[in-house]
C-alpha cells in the first residue's frame, strides 16, 4: 500500500489537540508453555491490549489454568479457536514447526501476527525489508514492530513525540506510553490517521526551520546524533564479499574522518534525522513529519542536506530542492561539507540494500548498484538510485495531531 492508499480520517482529537482513550485491541495467545502464559499475564496488565485467548492443544498445561484464573478465555482446539475468536493481535508461541500452518489459516484474517518462536517455513508477519514493520491494526490502531536491540530508541520516539507536541509542533501522538516487547522486538502504538500524500518539499522546509529553532530539552531525554553508531553492524549484516565488506570498513573509516574534520556553520539543535519523502505526509488536517526514532541533538545541515541529497542520487527534481532552499532561507549545498554529509546518507542508504539484498532481484541489483556508485565503478554518468520501487509499501500511517 503507497502513500496515496493511507486515508485522512480527522477526528475530534486531531482538531481539538485532545486525546482520548482507545478502546484495548483484542489478543489471542498461541501456546501455553512458560512463555504464553508469561505473555498471557502481560496482556493482563496492558492498558492497550486484552488478552482474550489462549488456546493450546495441551489440555493439561498449566498456562490454560493460569490464563482462566486472569479471566481469559481458554481453548485446547488450537489454530481454530484463534480464527473463531476473531481477535485484532495474535502471539505466536506454539511450536515453530506448525506456524506455517497458523499463518495460512490466519492469512485472510485482518490480524497482527506477532511469532514469538521463530520459523523457518511460513511468512510470520514480522519486519523484513523494512527498518520497522508497519501495520494497520482494526479499530484505527498502527503498531509498529520495531528491530531487536531498539528498545531505547523506541521509547525514545515516544518521549520525545510528547516533547515535541507540548512545544507546538503537529507531531504523531502514541496509544501508550512505553514499547511493549514481543519476542525480542519492541512494538509501539499509534492512533491511525488514514489516506495521505507526501509533502511538498516545501512544506518541510517550513517545519524543519521550526524544529530546528526549539530550544533542547533540558533533561536529557534525547540522544547525540552519531550516524556512525551502527555501521560496523550493519557491514557485519551485509550481503557483501569479504573483500566488498573491508572496502566499506575503510570507507566508512575515512568519512568519520572527513566528519570529525567539519567546520560546522551553526549550533547543534533537535533535529529529525530522517526527512525523506517517505517520512512526511499531507492530510486533510495538515501536513506532518512522521517517524520519529532519529529525532536527536545535532546539526540542522543533516537535515537540510536530504532534499539536496534526494536530486543528486536519487534523481529528484531540481525544483524540489529549489522549493525547499527557498522556503528554509538557506542552501546548504554552497557550504563546503555539504559532500562530505552526502557520501555518509548515500553510505547509510546502500548499507541498507546490502543487509536486504536476498529480497529480491530487483532488491540485489539496486544494493549492488549503489555498492558501484560509492566505488566509482558505475561508469561517468550512473543512472539514479531506486528509491522506493524495490524496498517497501507503506501499509499504513500514523495520526498526525495539531498540537495545542
Amino acid at each position: 500500500m503507497s502513500h496515496s492508499d493511507i486515508a485522512p480520517r480527522a477526528s475530534h482529537e486531531a482538531t481539538t489537540g485532545r486525546m482520548t482513550a482507545a478502546p484495548r485491541l483484542k489478543a489471542a495467545v498461541i501456546g501455553a508453555g512458560m512463555l504464553g502464559l508469561d505473555l498471557a499475564e502481560r496482556l493482563n496488565a496492558s492498558p492497550v491490549l486484552s488478552c482474550e485467548l489462549v488456546a493450546s492443544r495441551q489440555s493439561s498445561a498449566s498456562a490454560l489454568r493460569r490464563a482462566a484464573q486472569l479471566g481469559c478465555e481458554i481453548s485446547t482446539e488450537g489454530i481454530t479457536a484463534v480464527v473463531r475468536a476473531g481477535v485484532d493481535v495474535v502471539f505466536d508461541a506454539g511450536s515453530a514447526d506448525a506456524h506455517p500452518a497458523h499463518w495460512a489459516a490466519l492469512a485472510s484474517a485482518d490480524v497482527l501476527l506477532v511469532d514469538l518462536t521463530p520459523s523457518s517455513g511460513g511468512s510470520m508477519l514480522t519486519p523484513t525489508v523494512n527498518a520497522n514493520g508497519i501495520w494497520r491494526l482494526p479499530g484505527g490502531v498502527v503498531a509498529r514492530v520495531h528491530q531487536p536491540g531498539t528498545e531505547t530508541s523506541a521509547l525514545n520516539e515516544i518521549r520525545g513525540t510528547y516533547w515535541l507536541y507540548g512545544n507546538g509542533v503537529p507531531v504523531p501522538l502514541p496509544r501508550r506510553p512505553e514499547p511493549i516487547m514481543a519476542a525480542g522486538r519492541p512494538v509501539t502504538f499509534w492512533t491511525d490517521l488514514g489516506p495521505g500524500t507526501p509533502a511538498h518539499p516545501a512544506d518541510v522546509a517550513r517545519m524543519l526551520r521550526v524544529l530546528h529553532h526549539l530550544p533542547a530539552p533540558t533533561d536529557s531525554i534525547l540522544p547525540a546524533h552519531d550516524p556512525f553508531a551502527r555501521f560496523s553492524a550493519q557491514i557485519s549484516a551485509a550481503h557483501a564479499t569479504p573483500e566488498e565488506k573491508y572496502w566499506l570498513t575503510v570507507h566508512a573509516s575515512r568519512l568519520r574522518e572527513q566528519w570529525l574534520a567539519l567546520d560546522w556553520p551553526t549550533h547543534v539543535c533537535v533535529i529529525h534525522g530522517d526527512a525523506g519523502p517517505g517520512n512526511t505526509m499531507t492530510t486533510t488536517v495538515g501536513t506532518f513529519l512522521l517517524d520519529w526514532e532519529r529525532l536527536s541533538i545535532g546539526h540542522r545541515e543533516w537535515d537540510q542536506v536530504t532534499a539536496a541529497w534526494h536530486r543528486d542520487v536519487f534523481g529528484a527534481s531540481p525544483d524540489d530542492y529549489t522549493a525547499f532552499a527557498h522556503v528554509y532561507g538557506h542552501d546548504v549545498t554552497t557550504w563546503p561539507g555539504y559532500q562530505v554529509i552526502r557520501n555518509v546518507r548515500s553510505l547509510c542508504t546502500t548499507l541498507f540494500a546490502l543487509r536486504h539484498a536476498t529480497a529480491s532481484p530487483e532488491g540485489r541489483a539496486e544494493a549492488d548498484h549503489r555498492l558501484a556508485c560509492l566505488r566509482g565503478t558505475a561508469g561517468p554518468t550512473p543512472k539514479p538510485w531506486s528509491a522506493r520501487k524495490w524496498q517497501w509499501a507503506r501499509p499504513a500511517a500514523l495520526d498526525a495531531v495539531p498540537a495545542r
